[in-house]
């Protein structure tokens, strides 16, 4: 049917196709899974003291989730698992709720000109990988169509 020649230049164009496949395919897990395309840094500065009486830090947990309103409740769910692991930190307890003021560096024009967190200031550093990217892409297209 096919001549020897014509089989093995088919055979080659096959395998050329078929790496060419595997590379991208690799270099989409890659830039989904694990490539950090920005850290952004999250800074806390120093408490405030709220007029809120507490008996524990849950009480200021609770006000702190209720406070956010709709912001971070409804962002998607990277960016609600990101804020859960530092709310602790924001805020405290101590028969008042304190409140810490919080910045965030590597935002660019909304950092306000902030490079770095100041001298006392805790960080938390936030990495923004492909997955992130996709999910933003995605919240932000379904807040277009409502």
């Amino acid at each position: 049917m096919f001549s020897p020649k014509i089989l093995m230049i088919l055979k080659v164009l096959g395998i050329v196709f078929l790496v060419l496949v595997v590379g991208v395919v690799g270099a989409g897990v890659y830039f989904y899974e694990f490539h950090v395309f920005k850290t952004v840094t999250v800074c806390l500065g120093e408490r405030r003291v709220l007029n809120i009486t507490c008996e524990k830090l849950e009480d200021c947990l609770f006000i702190l989730d209720e406070g956010i309103g709709e912001g971070v409740k409804n962002s998607p769910d990277f960016v609600r698992e990101k804020f859960d692991k530092i709310k602790e930190g924001i805020v405290g307890c101590d028969n008042f709720c304190t409140i810490r003021n919080v910045s965030i560096v590597g935002l660019g024009e909304d950092s306000y000109g902030k490079e770095s967190c100041y001298d006392g200031e805790d960080e938390y550093s936030v990495e923004i990988r492909g997955k992130e990217l996709v999910d933003l892409g995605f919240y932000y297209r379904s807040k277009e169509n409502v």
